[in-house]
């Protein structure tokens, strides 16, 4: 499958590149990105992790898109899914752009490509029980909470949506800004 640019409103998501991934250094060592994370990373842990993303890639065929703003083509940070224990949903923008909408533009739109294009069952979201503006954005874009569970030294909180869910809430109204 070919890599696909996705268009908003008010975004541009684009496939990772090796030539962009120093943009997004950053991001790792920001403690409010971070909070919720376990800290900042290292520089060679922050190396090791942009690595990992052009692989996922090369390995499942989707992965992180960088989010840039449509008008002025500026760098927000990063979201797409993921192969963990299952697909996840994954966001981080810079602190910056928090609070104007952008992560939950970006979530619906990787919503909308797991879902119509790679025909996806389910989608899963996990943040820290303490993250009230994650949680607030996965339940935005339509995920359900599951349950709650403990790891990485705190409590995290699950968060699902099935295709057939999220076909229903199409079909309802909800705003979807995926446009593919």
């Amino acid at each position: 499958m070919s890599k696909q640019v996705i268009e908003t409103a008010r975004l541009i998501l684009c496939p990772l590149v090796q030539e962009e991934l120093t943009t997004f250094r950053p991001l790792w060592q920001n403690e409010l990105v971070q909070q919720f994370e376990g800290g900042v990373f290292s520089s060679e842990a922050i190396s090791k992790r942009l690595t990992s993303l052009l692989h996922h890639w090369e390995q499942h065929g989707f992965g992180l898109w960088s989010v840039h703003k449509r008008e002025t083509k500026e760098v927000l940070g990063l979201c797409g899914l993921e192969v963990h224990e299952a697909v996840e949903l994954v966001y981080r923008l810079d602190p910056k752009f928090w609070s104007y909408g952008y992560a939950t533009e970006a979530a619906t739109a990787c919503l909308f490509y797991g879902f119509q294009i790679l025909h996806l069952d389910s989608i899963v979201g996990i943040t820290q029980e303490a993250n009230r503006a994650s949680q607030r954005v996965l339940e935005k874009v339509g995920l359900q909470y599951v349950c709650s569970f403990r790891k990485w030294n705190a409590l995290q909180r699950r968060y699902e949506l099935t295709q057939a869910q999220w076909l229903t809430e199409l079909r309802s109204g909800l705003p979807k800004t995926g446009n593919l």
